[in-house]
Parts: C-alpha cells; structure tokens; sequence
C-alpha cells in the first residue's frame, strides 16, 4: 500500500497542466456524458515507460476516469493507433485457460523446458522484459530460462485475427498444433504476425514458447482485429457527449534506445521529427470539429510540438508516462482532486527548425538558457487552478542608490 501512494503522489506530482481555456478544467464530477478517445487511454503498459519492473496492478487512464465517475456515460474509443493508418482492436479477453481468462503460464531454468517448473501462474497480458534487473516471474533467472505459456483463443467474430509476437531471443507461436510463427535464432527486435481466418464461435488451442540464452530478455503478444481508422465514425459515436478527451501523444514503444521502429517521426527509437504523428492531428481536428470541449490529454517521455492543438484544444494536461497510479492521477486532475503544480523539465519547441545543429557542439542557441526564439512552452512552464493577484503593491523608495536595498510590499 505505501508503495501504491508514493506511485500516485509521483504522478500527481509530475503532470504539468499547459493550457486551461476559460477554466473548462477541472471537470464536475456531475457531468452526464464523457468520451475518452485515443490510443493512450486504455494503454497500461505505456504507462510504465522504459527501464521499468512490473507492477501488480496498473491503473489505465480509462479506468481512472470510470472511476473517479461512476455515475457518468463514459464513451470510450481507440480512435486511431500511434502512427499508422489503422486500428487493431484488442481481442486478448477472448483467451482463456484452465485456471481462468488468460494464458497459463510456466517457467523453467533451462533452455529445454526441463524438469517442473520454477514458477506457474495465470497471466492475461504478456508482455514482459529484464529491463532493470526484472525477471518475468518469481524464481525464474534473468537469462537461459524458458517460457511456455498454454492457452484457448475463442473468435468473437468471423474473418481476419492478426496474432503478433515480438521480442528476443527466441519464440514459437503454435494455433492448434502447428507452428505458425517462429524466430529461434537470436534476431534483436523481432516481429512476426500470424493472420488466422477465424470462424465466429470456434475455438483455437493457442500456444506459445519462449526461450532466452544471454543479454536483455523481451517477450510481447497481442491478437486482434485490424481495421483502417475510421474518423467519422468515431466522431459520430463521441459527439453528443459533454466533453471530449483525447489521451493521445507518443508511447515508449516508439521512444527509446536502440529500438526495432520504422514509423514516421521514429526510427530505431530515435525521434526524426518532434510534430504530433499525423494520424493523431487528424483525429484531433475531427473532435474540435464537433463544437464540443476538447481536452488534450498528452503521454510523452520527450518534447513534442503541437501548435495546432494549443491554438484550437480548451485543455492541454503533459501526463508523460505516469507509472502503476498514473490514471488515478490523471483523473484527480481532470476532476479538481489534485492541484496540478508540475512544471516542464525540458523546453517545448514549435518545430524542429528551432532545434540547433545537432553536430555543432557549442551551447549556442541550446536549452532555456542560450535560445533566443520564443519556444512553444519554455522550462519551468506548467498551470495551475489557481488564480493570484497582488494589490497596491508599493516600494519603500522610488530613489535606490547602487547598493541599496529596497521593499516591496502589497496588499
């Protein structure tokens, strides 16, 4: 428990609030109707950012928003991905094993799956690293340990499951019992994606093995549906609510050190630009169309321009990557529970053409000390909810020598 809330008074503390029009924020816990859009919202693993352990229970923005009003219609859609022109809709809940909704899940020592296991559980999300020291289970080494984990896929739907794995070293994918996927060869960053054509109601014996040698241990899956964005729809579905948020921004599966990305704006986690990716304006632009109040909630670990949306948004709050209580935190600011006091680390620029020369190492034109271009929002920028003002503010003299003090006071 004393972890849990030193995880949200770190993430209450750091979120840092740009812009407030008109005092739209915060919201009253007696609104009727809210839409959450975006690609961030339901995100949890995002949230934990890179170099990171595993905690025991993540709090989504979307779940922090439904439960910080259970009373209210909350709207959700993904809207639209990170960077690409579709959606994967997430079928993970359609998985289920013996022990329960998900995968069993079985860890060995070895690279032979030998022996009994060290751990066995039940997992509804694998998606796992050694970053920081962090095993993927209780008792289970760091390297030259295997993974096997054993579960059922039922199709809600008739047509296309994309199945995707990526990870290093090695890893399986089996659909009854034939292998549909593999990279048993040490190959950093790999991606494979398996496209079942599944009958609605049928089900399919997933299975999948893992094995980790020496180095960084990584292991993700996700099966869904894929489908183009769909902007109109999704406006369709969101407009009658009172307040649209859109929980978008970046994702440290894009930023981050010697990634497998290729993806516009990104490259093997390296930034190629610092705009907000395309497919996101475009989802933006669609929601302030419809007249409602758009809040911007924003995940980033970095600097992003986003003049569009400063200019035209009512709300813009930077949550970065918030951790295990980050959607807590995130709705005790939406919602006037928390005071939002955080102030930016890093200067936020209009584009990248005020960047310096990367390969010119002088400090001219470089951090809030040597720019002289006004910047988007500089360092140590951040809002708060309140308002001060000062009042017949008087000097003790309006005469001062060279080495003289002098007072200020006010009302």
């Amino acid at each position: 428990k004393k972890h849990v809330e030193q995880a949200l008074e770190m993430a209450r503390k750091s979120i840092v609030l740009l812009k407030n029009k008109n005092s739209l924020l915060p919201l009253r816990k007696d609104i009727k109707s809210i839409a959450v859009v975006g690609p961030n919202a339901a995100d949890s693993t995002m949230l934990w950012a890179n170099y990171n352990g595993f905690p025991t229970q993540t709090v989504t923005i979307l779940e922090g928003i439904r439960g910080k009003v259970p009373s209210a219609k909350v709207i959700y859609e993904l809207g639209c991905n990170h960077t690409a022109d579709f959606v994967v809709r997430d079928l993970g809940n359609h998985i289920s094993s013996t022990a329960g909704q998900g995968f069993v899940s079985e860890f060995f020592n070895n690279t032979g799956f030998d022996g009994e296991p060290v751990y066995k559980g039940l997992v509804r999300e694998i998606h796992y690293t050694t970053g920081g020291n962090t095993q993927f289970a209780p008792n289970v080494n760091l390297s030259n340990f295997t993974a096997r984990f054993t579960g059922e896929f039922e199709s809600p739907i008739d047509g296309p499951v994309e199945f995707k794995l990526s990870g290093n070293d090695a890893f399986r994918l089996f659909i009854d019992t034939a292998m549909v996927a593999e990279v048993w060869e040490n190959e950093y960053g790999a991606e494979r994606i398996y496209t079942l054509q599944a009958r609605k109601g049928e089900k399919y014996p997933v299975r999948i093995e893992y094995m980790q040698r020496t180095g960084s241990a990584d292991l993700n899956f996700t099966v869904g549906v894929r489908t183009p964005v769909d902007l109109a729809g999704t406006v369709s579905r969101v407009k009658d609510a009172d307040v649209i948020l859109f929980v978008g921004g970046i994702s440290p599966r894009l930023e981050g050190e010697e990634m497998p990305v290729d993806a516009d704006g990104f490259r093997k986690g390296d930034r190629t630009n610092i705009e907000i990716p395309a497919v996101q304006k475009r989802m933006i632009k669609s929601l302030v169309a419809t007249g409602k109040p758009v809040v911007y909630v924003m995940c980033t670990g970095s600097a992003l321009a986003l003049n569009w949306e400063n200019d035209n948004v009512d709300a813009i709050i930077n949550a970065w990557y918030g951790g295990q209580e980050g959607g807590t935190a995130v709705a005790d600011v939406l919602f006037g529970d928390y005071n939002p006091a955080g102030r930016l680390p890093v200067t936020f620029y209009k584009s990248a053409e005020q960047l310096p020369d990367f390969q010119d190492y002088s400090m001219k034109g470089r951090t809030y000390r040597y720019m002289t271009q006004k910047p988007l929002y500089p360092f140590g920028y951040g809002l708060s909810y309140t308002t001060f003002r000062y009042d017949n503010a008087k000097l003790s003299s309006y005469k001062i020598k060279v080495g003289e003090a002098v007072t200020i006071s006010f009302d």
